[in-house]
């Protein structure tokens, strides 16, 4: 059993109703939506086990839609089980043949949690091929290579992050990852066009570094 996940990573996924309901009819369609809708409900209040058992029931109603399968990692994940989260998301982004950004980035988030790196650069990678200069995704592939110290490809992919928005943030983050790797010169640079954006925090490490020279 593995840490708990918060809602607010998988929120966008698991608030949508299901897809890919041709050939029902319905009264079976009123009961899928029905069933996900109340396992919604209780996974936000903390009855995972009644939450999982509802979307289960709608996927024997519909088992292409691949949205369940979202909602019932999203829930094991809330609940701790990490294995039975990422199996569920598999099975989503696989339904989808990794086309679809949302299952993708689910998988990605869910490898992240329990830190394995490896897993989480190769699905938020799947994720942008699949949504292509998706901020989020670029940034969070950056973060994954800074977590495993690789820092050259945290720094060229928050590079790339900066050709598609300047933010001061960013910089910031390019400006402690060359302090890891003892580069003075590029940390003051980045830390300057941090402060140069607003970010007041690489604005304080600028006055308190002068203060220290002085």
């Amino acid at each position: 059993m593995n840490s708990k996940m918060t809602l607010s990573i998988f929120s966008l996924l698991l608030f949508f109703l299901s897809s890919n309901l041709v050939g029902l009819t319905q009264t079976e369609i009123n009961e899928v939506e029905k069933l996900q809708k109340q396992g919604i409900k209780y996974t936000s209040t903390g009855k995972f086990d009644e939450a999982i058992e509802c979307f289960q029931k709608a996927l024997k109603i519909n088992p292409n839609a691949y949205g369940l399968y979202d909602d019932i990692g999203v829930t094991y994940g809330m609940k701790g089980d990490m294995n039975n989260a990422i199996l569920n998301f598999k099975k989503s982004a696989e339904m989808v043949a990794y086309l679809d950004p949302g299952p993708i980035r689910n998988l990605a988030y869910a490898y992240a949690h329990i830190k394995d790196y490896d897993n989480a650069i190769l699905y938020f990678k799947k994720a942008l091929s699949a949504s292509w200069n998706n901020l989020e995704f670029i940034d969070q592939i950056a973060r994954m290579y800074a977590n495993k110290k690789d820092y050259k490809n945290a720094i060229l992919y928050w590079e790339e992050f900066l050709k598609i928005k300047n933010v001061g943030i960013i910089h910031m983050n390019i400006a402690n990852t060359y302090r890891q790797m003892k580069d003075e010169k590029n940390t003051m640079k980045h830390l300057k066009f941090s402060c140069e954006l607003g970010f007041s925090d690489a604005c304080k490490e600028l006055k308190n570094y002068s203060i220290k020279q002085n």
